[in-house]
């Protein structure tokens, strides 16, 4: 069976410099799906670093989904560019992008140093809905 591929777009607004241990509520999923990538863009470019950036992860509950770091600055790290998305990295754990019905995702993010600020965050999920 072939599934049907969506997308819900999330707008966040902006996480400030120095933010840690956050969680912020993103989206209660209506239905069984399969996430098949999550995004991040960003207003303003968050380029990758070795003394401040954030770690963002995806959650389902305690599961984590998805990651991304704007550092360090190494083939670890992602600059975000303003305008465009940066892509999170899937966690490869069996079941971890399968979400139920009424799951909620949220946001965390991690800072290392001060962290750096984001503007005009919006996420972005596509997802293969079960249902449709």
């Amino acid at each position: 069976m072939e599934y049907v591929k969506k997308s819900q777009l999330i707008h966040i607004g902006a996480i400030a410099i120095d933010s840690d241990a956050i969680v912020n509520a993103l989206w209660v999923i209506p239905n069984a799906i399969k996430i098949a990538a999550i995004k991040i863009g960003v207003c303003t470019t968050n380029t990758k670093a070795d003394t401040n950036y954030n770690t963002l992860a995806v959650m389902n509950g305690a599961v984590t989904v998805a990651t991304i770091a704007n550092g360090p600055n190494s083939a670890a790290g992602t600059t975000i560019a303003a305008g465009a998305f940066g892509t999170f990295t899937l966690v490869t754990a069996a079941g971890a992008n399968e979400c139920a019905a009424a799951d909620v995702l949220t946001l965390t993010c991690t800072k290392t140093g001060n962290g750096l600020a984001y503007a005009g965050v919006n996420i972005q999920i596509d997802y293969y809905d079960y249902n449709a």
